[in-house]
């Protein structure tokens, strides 16, 4: 989705009854969710929308099997899922995002895959501190879900922008903001935004990206929270929606969800889709 048509589904202009329309079709499908801890303000405010909207959405966690980066022995019935709602699972660890890539596979490959109808997985904005350069991580993440969209062809893989962040407030931070120097908790944000940038020139034309760091940088007048960082502008997690640096509050997991719910509730069968389109040859570089 567009980020232009993703704004233009923001809260406060949605519609009660497209959102209950939107929320009946989602309970319907059984979806997989793999993330950290934003995942789980996402899911609160699914959760609570749902609620409001006396449509209650079935929201179910499951275990991981890698602790502290092993693989455990598997849980009874870690395998898939025929029930319909919300399946997640706390994937891998925050700052090693190769793990939560392979164990997102791993659980797609041990039976997910053959039960559910949409299928994602979300890194967490620390995920950049690592030893993988914000392209190492987009080719990894890439080359592995389009060979799950090989090996599960009835699943709807969807791709996610990485989270950001916003500055730090305190007196430090608002020093160094009129020295003009950078500014704790958002400059951070320059190496996820390449990694959504890349994402969006190679998947913002399938339909099946959602993009979440442009709804967590777009304010409610549709103007985006950016700065500047060495000649060029880059976005930053809107101050309201945060009840930290990079947590959501209560507005910003009514803005996410309610967005979200709409774009999963309007996926075609993947067969609909234009999976087989090719990657543009410029962009072929950035492959491992």
């Amino acid at each position: 989705m567009a980020r232009e048509e993703q704004q233009a589904m923001m809260d406060p202009y949605l519609g009660e009854q497209k959102l209950s329309s939107a929320v009946g079709q989602l309970v319907q499908r059984r979806v997989f969710f793999g993330h950290q801890s934003v995942g789980y303000d996402i899911l609160d405010g699914i959760a609570q929308l749902a609620e409001d909207l006396a449509q209650p959405i079935e929201i179910r966690e499951r275990e991981s099997r890698l602790q502290d980066g092993q693989e455990t022995p598997e849980v009874k019935g870690d395998r898939g899922t025929t029930t319909p709602g919300i399946t997640h699972v706390r994937i891998g660890r925050n700052g090693y995002p190769e793990e939560k890539i392979k164990e997102f596979a791993r659980i797609m490959r041990d039976g997910m895959g053959e039960s559910v109808d949409i299928a994602f997985m979300k890194f967490c904005y620390v995920d950049t501190a690592g030893t993988l350069s914000a392209e190492g991580i987009f080719g990894a993440y890439v080359e592995e879900v389009e060979r799950l969209e090989v090996e599960y062809p009835s699943v709807a893989f969807v791709y996610v922008t990485m989270p950001l962040t916003a500055a730090q407030p305190s007196v430090k931070n608002r020093v160094r903001a009129l020295l003009g120097l950078p500014v704790w908790g958002r400059e951070d944000n320059v190496e996820r935004c390449r990694f959504n940038e890349l994402l969006r020139l190679t998947k913002g034309y399938t339909g099946r990206l959602f993009d979440l760091a442009a709804l967590q940088s777009t304010r409610p007048d549709g103007t985006t929270e950016s700065f500047e960082h060495e000649g060029r502008d880059y976005e930053a997690l809107v101050p309201d929606y945060a009840r930290d640096s990079g947590h959501l509050n209560e507005r910003g997991r009514r803005v996410i969800a309610e967005t979200l719910v709409l774009f999963l509730a309007g996926l075609p069968p993947w067969g609909e889709s234009s999976k087989d389109s090719a990657m543009p040859e410029s962009l072929t570089r950035w492959r491992r």
